[in-house]
């Protein structure tokens, strides 16, 4: 059988399709849009869908068949049917003023953070279906926990206090996974050890147990973005680089690592105009590019998540085009030398 060049061509246009990166998306909270934007996590641009009717929507995660919304606006948190977001969404938790959202290792329990209101400021553990389990009251700690975010390397939940009052206690602060109501947060970052951040709110967490906060916009000056060791020791600070104004414009709501292994922040304009979404080398800990920008006409970008399921393209790793493209033309030489 004769191989062509043309036929080799479809053949590693396949093998790229099929043993390439896993798709993956990038969601993005719109606080003031009142929505959820989804984009592709590779190269970010313009949403691929988005999901109305949420009141100041916050943290967000997913399975691989739901999707889970906290909407502080709405005091709930929502569930999905995330391979059909037109499908009817159901409230799965009513809590007042909730903020934060993290799935367990399992998926099988949602954490959740609350600021101060109806309920006191509290880290609250749920089943899956929604029933609460159990509950640690931290008003006695600061009134307004942030981000809860899961450190898998040390089987912990990392959380953030202090975004919008200013506390004495503000920081960073650890908690079991099974936590109960009689856990006692740690305190792991705070005062002096944040070393320059005010009012943490972001975090995002590497494989290494390496971690990345962000301050608040309440503090008022340019923000800056820390990153620390598993131990709450500080390593570096964030450099814009060659990022210019636009990297002063970081709002401090969220951070996530991405795909690819780098960090990825919130900014949103103090002067107005819309938000967009940075991208952060985290091996050189600088501002890399403007991963989602004004023209994806994000009004407040609040919160930033990034799953591995599919529902966007994903593109395909270099490495693979490369493997597949020599195997390929070892495959044609063979068959040139054949006949």
């Amino acid at each position: 059988m004769q191989f062509s060049f043309k036929r080799g061509l479809a053949v590693l246009g396949v093998l790229a399709l099929t043993s390439g990166a896993q798709a993956q998306n990038l969601y993005v909270g719109d606080f003031s849009g009142n929505s959820v934007l989804r984009f592709n996590a590779f190269t970010g641009g313009l949403p691929d869908a988005t999901i109305p009717s949420l009141t100041q929507p916050d943290h967000i995660q997913t399975t691989a068949n739901d999707l889970y919304i906290a909407a502080f606006g709405d005091g709930a948190v929502f569930k999905y049917n995330r391979t059909n977001l037109a499908a009817p969404r159901t409230t799965l938790i009513s809590l007042n003023n909730v903020i934060g959202l993290q799935l367990n290792p399992a998926g099988t329990e949602l954490i959740t953070t609350n600021t101060q209101g109806v309920q006191n400021a509290s880290i609250r553990r749920y089943s899956i279906t929604g029933s609460l389990l159990d509950t640690v009251d931290i008003s006695g700690i600061a009134n307004d926990p942030w981000s809860v975010r899961l450190d898998s390397a040390n089987n912990r939940l990392l959380f953030s206090m202090g975004f919008f009052s200013n506390s004495a206690n503000q920081g960073i602060y650890t908690l079991p996974l099974n936590f109960t109501s009689a856990s006692v947060p740690t305190a792991l970052v705070t005062g002096a050890s944040l070393n320059g951040i005010s009012r943490p709110g972001g975090i995002a967490i590497l494989p290494n147990g390496d971690f990345f906060t962000v301050g608040s916009l309440f503090a008022g000056g340019p923000l800056r973005i820390n990153r620390y060791n598993a131990a709450g020791s500080y390593l570096t600070t964030v450099t814009d680089g060659a990022g210019g104004a636009i990297f002063n414009n970081l709002s401090g709501f969220d951070l996530a690592i991405g795909p690819d292994g780098n960090l990825y922040a919130t900014a949103n304009p103090t002067s107005g105009g819309n938000g967009s979404v940075l991208k952060i080398n985290a091996t050189t800990n600088t501002f890399d590019s403007v991963f989602v920008g004004p023209a994806a006409n994000i009004q407040i970008a609040k919160t930033l998540y990034f799953d591995s399921f599919a529902g966007s393209t994903a593109a395909p790793e270099p490495g693979t085009l490369a493997l597949g493209a020599l195997g390929l033309l070892g495959l044609v030489a063979a068959r040139r030398r054949k006949h």
